[in-house]
């Protein structure tokens, strides 16, 4: 009721179920009579309504107005999916349920996608990661509403009802649906996308949990906005091996595995951002001396800080049942919580996993006077190397942790006071433009002289977007922004095998 009455839409249970014709003149009559005749006193939000404020709230400069509506974008889409279609999400009906892609395509376009995440930052930590993403996505896929009956056993008739056949399971049907271009949400989310170095960590990680949440899906085509449409494929020239075969399954097979080409204006709305994205990388990345050394090292930085977690959590005796206050006896030892942890911010941010673990953000994070590390990418993805199992040594190792905290910590403080990273860097977004340009040192104009003309200096201020941040934090972003990318290949791998959204013959 509180969604219905929110986005303004129509009542779906009295549209499904057939009524007779004078219970309808009988409705229409009693709405006429109860109806108001101002506008202020109507109970319909006809003029303004949840999708105006998400789609506002996004476009804001205020990073905690946006990063609220992205977590009202992802509760939304993730727990009551079926009442964004048509509302939150502009989508069009499709009356194929077949998949058109082939097998082919799908190990190109991965491969386009791995190599831009691996251009990004560099190859280290990406097979950890990439294994992590694939659990994790497999774990949000199964989960996902609309899953439940696309991935479950066909009923037969010797079964009892079972959940599936609860009128509050079928009240919100969704059927195959492909997104629109021009969806506005979508359009405010690469907008948000194509700033993805200068946003705050914050903002990064719920536009990017964001964007996988409307992936999860498995009714939503991703032909247009994460892969590319069946119908632009082009085919090279036949390979005289075709004749060849004698089986026409092999045939179908072998012509199903070939590497489609398509056009430039074919390519899918996300990756052409990602695209822009990496050509903001590499103009850093041949302006600034040593960068592949310092996105290295930062990423180096997190993956032992969560080492480090993961050895205090193993280092807490879990084997024994817990028992209450009365049962310990006198002088035993007790675990004690870590002077790290009592210090962190009772404030909930986002998962360190949103796949099914419990862990929040502010379990891996660096503690206040570091810079803000995302724990589902620092600490999820880029994994350096399995948990260790408990070992002799783990009581000795809980007495060495505040050590090593500070040891971490003193590092990354090292890092932020240094010149490097205290470097700005601006970006520049012309008026009407797709693209953002990277304003470098000896790409910057020269400053403008205090007699200058003011009205021209507040026109060109409305015109261009600029933004600027340290090198540190665009550091930070570009790991971040790495692992999206695999998370998005996890993604697009595991839907094509639970779901089989591509074809073989």
């Amino acid at each position: 009721m509180m969604l219905q009455y929110l986005l303004a839409l129509q009542d779906y249970a009295s549209s499904k179920t057939p009524r007779s014709p004078a219970a309808v003149k009988r409705r229409q009559s009693l709405m006429l009579l109860t109806a108001s005749d101002k506008d202020d006193d109507k109970l319909n939000p006809s003029l303004f309504n949840l999708v105006d404020l998400v789609l506002g709230s996004t476009a804001s400069r205020n990073s905690q107005t946006v990063i609220a509506a992205l977590k009202l974008t992802n509760v939304i889409l993730s727990k009551s999916h079926g009442y964004a279609l048509g509302s939150l999400v502009k989508v069009m009906n499709l009356h194929h349920k077949e998949h058109n892609r082939t097998v082919g395509s799908l190990n190109k376009e991965l491969e386009l996608y791995l190599n831009l995440a691996i251009d990004l930052a560099g190859m280290d930590g990406v097979d950890e990661a990439y294994e992590s993403y694939l659990k994790d996505t497999l774990s949000l896929l199964e989960t996902h509403p609309c899953s439940l009956k696309t991935i479950a056993l066909p009923a037969t008739s010797s079964k009892t009802p079972g959940y599936f056949d609860s009128t509050e399971a079928a009240t919100r049907e969704v059927d195959p649906h492909q997104l629109l271009p021009e969806d506005p949400l979508f359009q405010s989310l690469m907008e948000l996308l194509l700033r993805f170095l200068t946003n705050d960590v914050e903002t990064n990680l719920a536009l990017t949990e964001a964007i996988i949440t409307l992936g999860t899906c498995s009714q939503l085509r991703l032909e247009g906005w994460l892969s590319v449409d069946p119908a632009d494929y082009h085919f090279e020239s036949d390979d005289p091996e075709v004749e060849s075969f004698t089986n026409d399954n092999l045939r179908a097979m072998f012509m199903a595995e070939r590497f489609p080409v398509w056009e430039s204006s074919a390519t899918p709305q996300l990756f052409a951002c990602l695209r822009q994205l990496q050509t903001q990388v590499d103009a850093l990345r041949s302006d600034i001396k040593d960068w592949d050394e310092h996105v290295a090292s930062r990423k180096n930085a997190f993956r032992f800080h969560q080492d480090v977690v993961e050895e205090s959590k193993m280092s807490t005796p879990q084997s024994k049942p817990a028992r209450g206050p009365s049962d310990i006896p006198a002088g035993s030892w007790t675990p004690q919580i870590p002077q790290h942890v009592r210090n962190q911010p009772t404030t909930p941010l986002r998962a360190q996993s949103p796949r099914g673990r419990k862990e929040t953000l502010s379990e891996a994070r660096n503690t206040p006077g570091a810079s803000p590390a995302p724990s589902r990418y620092g600490g999820q993805t880029l994994v350096g190397s399995p948990a260790r199992a408990s070992s002799p040594m783990s009581s000795t190792y809980a007495v060495q942790q505040p050590s090593l905290m500070s040891d971490v910590d003193a590092s990354i403080s090292q890092i932020r006071m240094s010149q490097f990273g205290k470097r700005r860097i601006r970006f520049r977004r012309p008026a009407g433009s797709k693209e953002v340009e990277v304003m470098l040192s000896k790409f910057q104009p020269p400053p403008k002289e205090p007699s200058d003309d003011a009205v021209a200096g507040a026109e060109s201020t409305e015109e261009d977007d600029i933004r600027e941040a340290s090198l540190l934090h665009i550091i930070t972003n570009v790991v971040i922004l790495q692992n999206f990318v695999l998370e998005l290949v996890a993604l697009m791998q595991v839907r094509s095998s639970l779901f089989n959204e591509v074809r073989f013959i």
